[in-house]
């Protein structure tokens, strides 16, 4: 008998929920106070009942209050003069989140911020920015600029406007915006199972980042003078099982293991004295399964650069190429010309975000964000987006394996930037590896084991 597609196989039998399964929406308030100012670490603690995170569900929200100082613009000035937040607002304040499991860290990541704000802008569309801008935080009752499709970063505060005939000035101002979010990026929310609550002890930390750096850094703008996080609260969906449930799970599974997905995060520095040739950058990233790699160079120069880490360009000044290398394989095996094809860059990195023909895989990179370059001045609302990225998975489709992606547990990771001229302003480098990672969880003694 030949097999039926499934689109008219009837007899495949259909699985039922166990009767008196419960979904809760669960808001959990942070443990150490209930305001939070730059540098400032909130912490949160999970239920621990007997009961599964959703980790689809996985969100913060919260209220925050920026104020501005004082600006004015001379008559002859064309440029305006603004006060704003940089990146993607919900995360910029975030510099680092650290997930503990009964007490200790099983992951952190340093730079959430920059990592938040290039996922934002290679997994959404323009269109979906415009359909979230008041949960990101790019618009909101004080402020706002997502006034079309080629401001779609940031959040512009106050503003001078530009007259080349009439002085214009704003006063000092206060914003009080409401975000929500998803925790984008780390463990937890990439897990592809339930998350068991009740054998675990789970907490979630984020870290503020300094004030100068979630405001804008541009010179001729004005910065932040103060900054406070309130009403902060973790929300998820809390399953609840029968007890029944609970205790066949544990009886078939002495140890649970659940892969999971995250992000590692390390920097080095181009100096503006570098030369034009060959420049190698070694990262002591160590994983066993990369899934792909992503190079994001952040000018440091406050006359160019509004947003500094949460904006990335191109150190070649479209004159060279890029290479990543792994125990001595290059990826990929022909270098990514800035000079050749620069376009071909953004279709290697839709590859390493999924895939070329995934409809939900998009981007949100305008034409003058992507061609920026270590000499482009670029602004709250149109940042820098040159991200170069690679897929180094062994088979995109192999969601049944354990690790699918290749190893640097027994080599650095050099990144290989062929620039085609000097490089005359300074750049930090970060280098973002997506790897590959598994809970291991015994439910007798509740250890968790984190192997990545």
């Amino acid at each position: 008998m030949e097999r039926l597609p499934k689109s008219i196989d009837y007899s495949s039998p259909l699985a039922t929920m166990p009767e008196g399964t419960m979904n809760y929406l669960v808001s959990n308030t942070p443990i150490n106070n209930s305001s939070f100012l730059p540098g400032s670490t909130i912490i949160v603690d999970l239920n621990n009942v007997p009961g599964f995170l959703d980790p689809a569900s996985l969100s913060f929200r919260y209220k925050y209050t920026a104020v501005t100082a004082s600006a004015s613009l001379a008559s002859a000035a064309t440029v305006a003069v603004n006060a704003g937040i940089v990146g993607c607002p919900a995360y910029s304040v975030f510099q680092r989140i650290d997930i503990l499991a009964n007490s200790s860290v099983v992951e952190s990541i340093n730079n959430y911020n920059t990592l938040a704000t290039m996922l934002t802008n290679t997994t959404l569309s323009v269109s979906e920015k415009f359909g979230q801008q008041v949960s990101l935080g790019y618009s909101g009752s004080s402020g706002g600029n997502m006034d079309n499709q080629n401001n779609v970063d940031g959040i512009v505060l106050a503003t001078t406007g530009t007259n080349a005939t009439v002085a214009v000035s704003f006063a000092a101002t206060t914003a009080n915006n409401y975000v929500s979010a998803p925790l984008i990026g780390c463990c937890l929310s990439n897990s592809e199972k339930l998350v068991p609550l009740d054998y675990v002890n789970w907490r979630i930390q984020l870290t503020l980042d300094s004030l100068a750096n979630i405001g804008s850094s541009l010179s001729t703008d004005v910065a932040l003078t103060a900054y406070t996080i309130t009403n902060f609260e973790i929300v998820y969906n809390q399953i609840q099982f029968p007890a029944m449930i609970n205790q066949q799970i544990k009886m078939a599974n002495p140890k649970i293991r659940i892969k999971t997905k995250s992000f590692g995060v390390a920097s080095q520095a181009i100096a503006s004295t570098a030369s034009g040739g060959t420049i190698n950058l070694y990262y002591n990233l160590r994983y066993a399964s990369i899934r792909s790699l992503f190079l994001h160079c952040s000018p440091t120069v406050s006359a160019l650069s509004a947003s500094k880490s949460m904006e990335a360009v191109d150190a070649t000044t479209n004159n060279g190429s890029y290479q990543f290398s792994i125990g001595g394989t290059v990826y990929p095996q022909n270098p990514m010309s800035t000079l050749n094809n620069k376009s071909g860059i953004l279709g290697e990195l839709r590859r390493a975000c999924g895939s070329l023909y995934d409809r939900s895989n998009s981007l949100s990179i305008g034409g003058t964000e992507f061609i920026a370059t270590q000499a482009t001045t670029n602004s709250i609302v149109a940042p820098g987006k040159f991200y170069v990225g690679v897929n180094t998975m062994k088979l995109t489709e192999g969601q049944d394996y354990m690790f699918t992606g290749i190893s640097s547990a027994n080599s650095q990771i050099n990144v290989i930037i062929n620039a085609g001229s000097a490089i005359t302003n300074a750049l930090n480098c970060y280098l973002i590896a997506h790897y590959d990672a598994i809970f291991e969880i015994d439910v007798n003694t509740r250890q968790l084991m984190f192997i990545q």
